[in-house]
């Protein structure tokens, strides 16, 4: 909204001193009927002021304790709506999202809405458990190591119809800010097993969308059961890529892989998980960088459907060699050489809190 110049609202008055109507001076000066009501009024008093009056309109309804109470909560990350409806619960006035957008940003030193950030910490039971692990294993030319994992991958569409691309940690949240994407396309739960001389096929499982469906994501989540026709697939590969069956495969802590039914499924396969690998130890997983190769592959995709995306992400899986794989595969163990110089703690450019 563009405020008026005080010659300006001067000029209203004396227009209306001149018997014009009001319709007449919206029409001659294209103003709108409050403005020009507003400023007839003023213009009626004894000495109307022309300028702007200090902390003018309407007053707030939130007395000092409450308006410290509201800036208080926004120092937690929550969104502004969040606070909002948080305060109102506990017997304050309701407020809306902007109100608590414009006390968080007034003030002698205003500030900015920052971006919520997840953070993540690895707790001391798991550190030690890292420490053990990394003293106690390491992978072999007679026994390889293979790695399995799932990634989510999102594509939404922002303002102008513009795709972005995000990648999901399986142990986050996706959160995307006000800035950010605002419409979901398509959302792909995608699986593999990488190691020294394999690696397999991109299979796809729930959440993800039905090829042809046109939905951006699938009816239910991803499950135990899901889990194991995942590894009944992947064992024909692992099988001949080595058939003695000496190897070990690795996998990550999730709910749905340590479940009863998954354990058993995996016992009956026979496969030869090293179940000692810790938790929150994405930094020593192959698969974790194999998923960054995949992300720079698919930079600069065009596709704006579920169907095409999933085109792209297979396109994307098929340009990776496998010499790019044998080679993160063998940094593995002078990761796990770090691990044990840091006592555990996290390595490399790592996002989360050490």
């Amino acid at each position: 909204m563009v405020r008026l110049l005080p010659v300006l609202r001067r000029e209203i008055s004396d227009r209306h001193r001149s018997k014009q109507s009001n319709i007449k001076i919206q029409h001659g000066m294209k103003l709108g009927k409050v403005a020009v009501a507003r400023w007839i009024d003023e213009g009626e008093k004894k000495q109307p002021c022309w300028e702007d009056s200090p902390r003018s309109g309407r007053p707030c309804k939130l007395n000092g304790a409450q308006r410290t109470a509201v800036r208080r909560a926004c120092r937690n990350k929550s969104t502004a709506t969040a606070v909002a409806l948080a305060f109102s619960k506990h017997g304050n006035p309701k407020i809306s999202r902007m109100t608590v957008s414009r006390l968080w940003r007034s003030g002698r030193r205003p500030r900015i809405w920052a971006k919520k950030v997840v953070r993540k910490r690895l707790s001391p039971v798991n550190k030690k458990k890292r420490l053990d692990f990394a003293r106690a294993y390491r992978p072999t030319a007679t026994i390889p190591w293979a790695f399995t994992d799932g990634k989510v991958l999102s594509l939404y569409t922002g303002e102008g119809g513009v795709t972005h691309m995000r990648w999901q940690r399986v142990d986050e949240l996706d959160q995307p800010n006000e800035a950010g994407p605002s419409k979901l396309v398509a959302r792909f739960f995608i699986y593999a097993v990488v190691g020294r001389g394999i690696k397999s096929r991109l299979l796809f499982t729930a959440p993800s969308p039905t090829r042809g469906s046109g939905m951006a994501t699938g009816a239910r989540a991803f499950m135990s059961c899901d889990y194991v026709r995942l590894m009944r697939a992947f064992k024909q590969e692992l099988v001949r890529w080595r058939p003695s069956g000496r190897y070990r495969l690795i996998r990550d802590r999730a709910p749905q892989q340590v479940s009863r039914t998954s354990n058993e499924a995996m016992a009956s396969l026979g496969l030869p998980i090293l179940e000692p690998f810790p938790p929150q130890s994405w930094d020593i997983n192959a698969i974790e960088f194999v998923w960054a190769q995949l992300t720079l592959k698919l930079s600069g995709h065009r596709a704006c459907t579920p169907d095409g995306f999933r085109r792209a992400i297979m396109k994307a899986w098929d340009s990776i060699s496998q010499t790019t794989i044998d080679q993160i595969v063998a940094g593995v163990s002078g990761r796990m050489d770090m691990i044990v110089a840091l006592e555990g703690g996290w390595i490399g450019a790592c996002k989360y809190d050490k």
